[in-house]
């Protein structure tokens, strides 16, 4: 599969830029998605003239400065969609570890974002840990709860790695309230947010281990620890998750399909692997798979929030040439 090149290229119309900008964002090439959003920002003039700061980087006429300004306002829509995408999508399955957090603050920091803002940030989530959560739920599932309250008890299981109590208590809500909306919405989460097939927590663990050193930066270590666990527990459907993402950031788009169809294989509903199939097509430029994968994404889970970012970047070109 083509790739976007590693360098942001020079001489491009906005338009391109803004395409460009989408496909480094659906790969998660956070600096490359930045400089080209900002650079079909520039005075719509047939291209962007080089790598001279914005300040110098422009005409001094009046009809130039217009066509600047018009230039922003017609990537704000755009540029405000990235930014979305790039600082809300998650990882994959998680905790809300210090590696991972850490990663995300530095994301942040390459977009722009003030320094200030985010240690705001890293204060309000350091009260947040999953520590705190594990200490307030039983480690059995109780058995004289309503449907809302085991909903909710399903969704902080997953939340810190407790993927059969959270099996567990989503199931109690179906079984309460099958027809209604907590039964409902209990069959989504449970479908597409907890293992297909019952594993073991020491199976979890090690996938939320290996999205902590890839978080941390030290991919090499990561991708050896999602393979062990493909060899381990086959029918696992998040290390594949995992390693998807973390093969479609590498550049390694044909690696990352296989990976990812292999998840939907063992788990149909896998919103994550969905959602990664999404963001490989719109980064090698098919914006119908990645509508398709989008249009699936809804049927699995249509409020989530992770594809609806997404659907609102390709909207935004739309009406691109």
């Amino acid at each position: 599969m083509p790739m976007p090149p590693i360098d942001v290229p020079s001489g491009l119309t906005a338009a391109e830029y803004k395409k460009l900008a989408v496909r480094y964002s659906m790969i998660g090439w956070v600096e490359q998605a930045s400089l080209a959003s900002r650079r079909a920002e520039q005075p719509a003039d047939g291209g962007y003239r080089g790598d001279l700061p914005a300040e110098l980087d422009s005409e001094s006429t009046a009809g130039a400065a217009a066509g600047a300004a018009a230039g922003a306002a017609a990537g704000a829509a755009l540029a405000d969609a990235l930014m979305k995408l790039l600082t809300q999508a998650p990882g994959e399955e998680d905790e809300s570890g210090e590696d991972a957090l850490a990663a995300a603050l530095t994301q942040l920091q390459a977009l722009g974002v003030p320094e200030e803002e985010t240690d705001k940030l890293l204060a309000a989530l350091s009260n947040l840990s999953s520590s705190s959560v594990e200490a307030t739920l039983p480690s059995e599932v109780p058995e004289d709860l309503g449907a809302q309250e085991y909903l909710e008890l399903g969704m902080r299981y997953k939340e810190i790695g407790w993927t059969e109590q959270a099996r567990d208590a989503l199931q109690y809500a179906i079984e309460l309230d099958a027809n209604g909306e907590f039964g409902k919405a209990a069959l989504t989460f449970l479908r597409s947010k907890v293992p297909r097939h019952p594993v073991p927590m020491m199976a979890v663990q090690t996938n939320i281990q290996g999205f902590n050193q890839l978080a941390a930066g030290d991919s090499a270590t990561a991708e050896a620890t999602f393979e062990k666990l493909l060899q381990d527990y086959p029918d696992f459907e998040w290390p594949y998750g995992n390693l998807g993402s973390l093969l479609l950031h590498s550049g390694r788009l044909d690696e990352a399909e296989k990976v990812l169809n292999r998840a939907l294989e063992i788990n149909p509903y896998y919103l994550n692997a969905v959602l990664h199939l999404a963001r490989l097509h719109a980064a090698n430029d098919d914006l119908d798979g990645c509508i398709k994968c989008l249009d699936r994404a809804n049927e699995i889970d249509a409020n989530d929030s992770w594809a609806q970012e997404i659907r609102a970047v390709i909207a935004n070109l739309s009406d691109l040439p």
